[in-house]
């Protein structure tokens, strides 16, 4: 995907089934080509890694754009995860689901 220098990198969920030397790695890799001025733009589940990778953040719910900007400009109003569930929604659907974990 790199040999010809590509001025955007799309990567699907990269750290999805990694171990933490291949995550570490990776993230390593993609802070030195965005150093160099590449754009790389990733989709993930975990939020905990867009925040520290991202400088730009866009948050997709039902195949729509629902949000765009930058995380600093997220941050102002706490974490990506307050502002992802504040933009979707808290699926109480969802939660129901996961009530038999309180058991």
């Amino acid at each position: 995907a790199l040999i010809h220098r590509p001025e955007i990198l799309f990567l699907d969920e990269p750290f999805e089934g990694v171990d933490a030397i291949a995550s570490r790695t990776l993230k390593d890799l993609l802070s030195r080509l965005t150093a160099r001025g590449l754009t790389v733009f990733l989709t993930s589940h975990v939020l905990e890694i867009v925040e520290k990778l991202c400088t730009d953040v866009g948050i997709i719910a039902k195949g729509q754009m629902v949000h765009q900007g930058t995380m600093e400009e997220l941050r102002r109003d706490g974490s990506l995860e307050d502002k992802f569930l504040a933009v979707v929604g808290d699926d109480s659907q969802e939660r129901q689901k996961l009530s038999w974990l309180e058991a």
